[in-house]
């Protein structure tokens, strides 16, 4: 039996075309939080879109992020390495 995973995102603006998105996971092994950065408004998109983030709640994140403010995500019911490979891929890491 799978043990529980707490996983958030939180997104904000690192400059004015890049968002700095700090993924957070906590499991019985421990937690680690692992930031990465995105650029440009299009690579966030497309990376929750990929995600299953719907896109009402896409354009309301990138609005907030866009103003100043940051926005977190609780993505613990998604595969944690399924979106490891997503933020490796979209962050260009």
């Amino acid at each position: 039996m799978e043990s529980p995973v707490a996983a958030t995102l939180h997104v904000s603006l690192q400059t004015a075309h890049v968002y700095r998105v700090l993924y957070t996971v906590n499991d019985a092994r421990g937690g680690a939080a692992t930031p990465y950065s995105m650029h440009g408004q299009e690579t966030l998109r497309a990376f929750l879109t990929h995600c299953a983030i719907a896109p009402d709640t896409i354009d309301v994140i990138i609005t907030r992020v866009e103003s100043g403010m940051s926005y977190v995500l609780d993505l613990g019911a998604l595969d944690k390495d399924k979106v490891a490979r997503l933020l490796r891929r979209y962050a260009g890491s």
